[in-house]
């Protein structure tokens, strides 16, 4: 049933992705820390307890979007992201270029109450975020810390992908 939730497992079972289906038309699926955010902010709490349309709606989809794409602006330019990309429906190449590279380079964790803490792995940069009051400033990346992320070799990334292989795989409804 449609739309619904898609999460990912990793095989020691200590991170979960999140990512969302709104039709059965939808061809692709991503299932990254990015669109955890994005249904974290839209439901207003840990991606892992949405279950119910209460919580998760068309339109806080449509806002949380909104407010990641204006969160990462900076950084989607700088490694030529398309503006307004489309983090829980556009693909991406796994080629260490855009979008993948944003995302070998960033993870993100949730709390308790679902508020998430992003990080770049490379730097050991973070940045909390209180979902109750979201901060939607851009993040920034210095010109030297680009070139550091830029020349880090992609078996090195790949190794701090968070969910790159996968235990499970499943769908739930969410009663949307």
């Amino acid at each position: 049933t449609y739309p619904a939730i898609v999460r990912a497992v990793s095989l020691d079972g200590t991170k979960a992705n999140y990512g969302y289906i709104g039709s059965a038309s939808q061809a692709n699926v991503p299932v990254t820390p990015m669109s955890s955010l994005v249904l974290a902010i839209a439901a207003n709490r840990n991606p892992a307890t949405i279950n119910a349309a209460s919580q998760l709606t068309r339109a806080s989809i449509a806002s949380a979007k909104e407010s990641v794409n204006a969160i990462f602006a900076n950084i989607f330019s700088t490694f030529n992201v398309p503006n307004g990309f489309d983090i829980l429906s556009n693909s991406f190449a796994a080629n260490h270029t855009g979008m993948d590279l944003i995302l070998d380079s960033m993870s993100i964790t949730f709390d308790d109450s679902g508020s998430p803490t992003l990080c770049t792995k490379i730097l050991n940069v973070c940045k909390p975020f209180t979902l109750s009051s979201l901060d939607t400033s851009e993040l920034t990346l210095s010109p030297s810390a680009v070139t550091q992320i830029n020349s880090v070799p992609l078996d090195q990334c790949s190794r701090m992908i968070n969910g790159l292989t996968t235990a499970s795989f499943s769908t739930y409804n969410a009663n949307l």
